[in-house]
């Protein structure tokens, strides 16, 4: 089960044979138990990580380069935060996950029950939050364009209370959840879980999931809502207005037309969308299935297999997001090509140098960048240029001496 959200505490119990000593002590399994079931969910684990990895590291090390921050947007900033946030929940809340699935309890210890639970809050906050600024930010610079001149300042500023306010409310996983013991192996041994147990009261534990439910998914999807319904008005009044007369000036940053908003602002638009939606969709579920269980006291018994694809299509999110950015951002897709045949551009740098001497040849060239490829044939071409210019040099002046004096005697010879 996903720790970080305070579930019920023996989701263990409903899959497992378990055996009741005299004494009340529940004796588990030595180890997982490795059935059809417990396989699955390991490899659908394993893929949704090695996706969300690679792909928002590819996203990190194209919008970290140099010469992509220097021009970066609004969205770019958004979108490097967020998928440092995805790698944080590949990190740490996918890890932990795995750890317990493949040995059934809880192995790190009682500190990183209570940091790790934190970090997880951390992260699903901090996404929230900063899809909630990017709406906003749509919404000001689709709405109302003329006040959003100081946009890269305003999101950076957005960004960083998104982070604070994530630290903030994810304070009371501390206290919450805690390292008990559950039971003992067959062998003997005492076997743990980090359960959300921090409440005196089920009451407690129905508060603090209500209010854990609103502030990360009820109220961002209400701003975001009023956030994109704006927009969606503006851009059909935009189309639906002309202008009166054709010596009209507009504005390209007014909304007096259907011209008024460039084609980038609107691939932007549907970039953030469907993130947005994503988040929406894959999260929706997961609340929806642990407040049926709270609020019914646990009275209701959902099937396992609802709880674990609920849980799995929340963790799908982080692996989605990369593939939105690369399919709406052309210049993630150039920086992707670029960091993946860097190494096969440079190693084909002399055929290639060849090529350009010849204007068809360097058409025809097969080459994964061409970019890379011309940058690395000026650079061939300057160090050849260089190499022939000293050998001249050293051939023809060093040797300026010697030819002076041969043609004094030969002019000496033809006087006399």
């Amino acid at each position: 089960m996903v720790a970080f959200l305070p579930a019920d505490t023996h989701t263990v119990n409903e899959t497992w044979d378990l055996t009741l000593y005299p004494n009340d002590t529940v004796v588990y399994p030595e180890g997982a138990v490795w059935n059809v079931t417990l396989i699955q969910r390991v490899v659908t684990l394993g893929i949704i990580m090695t996706a969300t990895l690679l792909g928002n590291v590819i996203i990190v090390l194209v919008l970290s380069r140099l010469r992509y921050r220097r021009r970066s947007s609004r969205v770019n900033i958004f979108i490097l935060n967020l998928a440092v946030g995805d790698l944080a929940v590949c990190g740490i809340t996918m890890t932990s996950e795995l750890l317990f699935e493949v040995f059934g309890e809880w192995v790190l210890g009682a500190v990183c029950c209570k940091l790790i639970v934190y970090a997880q809050i951390v992260t699903l906050a901090s996404t929230t939050f900063i899809l909630t600024s990017m709406s906003y930010d749509r919404y000001q610079a689709i709405c109302k364009p003329l006040q959003s001149t100081v946009g890269n300042i305003r999101a950076r500023r957005l960004i960083f209370t998104s982070w604070i306010l994530a630290f903030t409310v994810a304070v009371p996983q501390i206290f919450i959840f805690v390292q008990k013991e559950k039971g003992v192996t067959t062998t003997g041994r005492i076997r743990y879980e980090c359960v959300s147990q921090g409440y005196t009261a089920m009451w407690q534990r129905k508060v603090y999931f209500s209010w854990l439910t609103t502030y990360i998914l009820v109220i961002p999807t209400v701003c975001i809502s009023f956030c994109y319904l704006n927009v969606l008005r503006t851009l059909c009044a935009a189309s639906r207005e002309s202008p009166k007369k054709k010596d009209d000036i507009c504005l390209r940053r007014s909304v007096g037309s259907a011209n008024a908003i460039p084609r980038a602002k609107i691939k932007t638009l549907k970039l953030t969308i469907c993130i947005i939606a994503s988040f929406v969709i894959c999260w929706t579920p997961y609340f929806i299935v642990h407040n049926i269980r709270i609020f019914s006291n646990y009275n209701i018994k959902i099937p396992q297999t609802v709880i674990v694809g609920a849980e799995t299509l929340a963790l799908l999110n982080s692996a989605l997001n990369p593939i939105f950015y690369g399919y709406f951002n052309v210049r993630v897709r150039k920086g992707f090509i670029e960091i993946v045949y860097r190494k096969k551009d440079f190693r084909s740098c002399i055929t290639a140098s060849q090529s350009c001497s010849n204007p068809m040849d360097s058409g025809d060239t097969a080459c994964s960048s061409a970019v890379v490829q011309k940058q690395n044939c000026q650079r061939k071409t300057r160090k050849m240029a260089a190499i022939e210019i000293e050998m001249y040099n050293r051939q023809f002046l060093g040797g300026g001496k010697s030819r002076q004096k041969t043609r004094g005697s030969c002019s000496s010879s033809s006087r006399v």
